[in-house]
């Protein structure tokens, strides 16, 4: 599992603590276990119960990780 991405259930934007959330200024680093119990999903809004962790990669990662492999 890659540590600190959690997954809204019910969007499943993922969070990333390497990357924050700068919508809820939100600097990176911060581990998700460590954000307000205010806070919500950026896309739907959903509280923070309905995150769960997650090993899986934003879009932008895996395509990134895929163009890198590629070129190697």
């Amino acid at each position: 599992m890659k540590p600190g991405n959690y997954i809204c259930t019910v969007c499943n934007y993922i969070y990333d603590d390497q990357k924050g959330e700068p919508r809820q200024e939100i600097a990176p680093d911060i581990p998700f276990t460590s954000l307000p119990p205010t806070f919500v999903c950026p896309e739907c809004s959903a509280d923070k119960e309905m995150f769960q962790p997650c090993s899986c990669v934003s879009l932008e990662e895996a395509q990134s990780e895929r163009i890198q492999n590629l070129c190697a």
